[in-house]
């Protein structure tokens, strides 16, 4: 009879164990994925795995001046939100660098400080959400390459280059006419 009576305590502990565990699970959820609906009638899982969406994007053309630019972004995520937006300036594979945007009531924007000259730069926009799903547009380059080709100003070089190139011209006939009595001329 005392076995009976044990047994049954054990059942009856575990059944109050398995309700707290039910009732903390219902009122408590351990992740940021469980959610109830506004009656709390139904449990519902949901778990954002849809990536931003990268829908343009641009910078101003002081930025292939090699002066300071501004670049923007427009971006948006309908699962969890936006979490953070980046230009990344790519130099070669190993280095580059990332700019934070910053949100101004439609676009991300930033100012960003001028590029090196005589580089080459890929630069791509990369988005995060809330839920850590990420997103890259495509890539644009800009080339800083400076092109060293020589001005002459004909004002400086009309009246040498004349001067010379008519010395020339009466030097060879005086060859010429010592040259044609010399070896020459019947």
């Amino acid at each position: 009879m005392i076995e009976m009576l044990e047994s049954t305590k054990a059942r009856i502990a575990m059944c109050h164990c398995l309700f707290l565990l039910v009732l903390v699970n219902l009122f408590l959820p351990f992740n940021n994925y469980h959610t109830t609906d506004m009656d709390n009638s139904q449990y519902i899982v949901s778990q954002d795995t849809v990536r931003p969406e990268i829908s343009s994007w641009n910078f101003t053309k002081e930025a292939r001046r090699g002066e300071d630019f501004e670049v923007w972004a427009d971006v948006t995520d309908t699962g969890s939100g936006v979490k953070n937006v980046s230009l990344v300036v790519e130099e070669t594979a190993s280095i580059k660098t990332v700019h934070s945007l910053s949100f101004n009531s439609s676009l991300y924007t930033a100012q960003i400080q001028a590029l090196q000259a005589n580089r080459t730069y890929e630069l791509f926009i990369r988005a995060f959400d809330n839920a850590n799903n990420s997103a890259t547009s495509y890539r644009r380059s800009i080339n800083l390459m400076i092109a060293t080709t020589t001005r002459i100003d004909p004002n400086a070089t009309f009246v040498p280059v004349v001067v010379s190139s008519s010395v020339v011209g009466v030097l060879v006939i005086v060859l010429a006419y010592f040259y044609d009595r010399k070896y020459g001329g019947d």
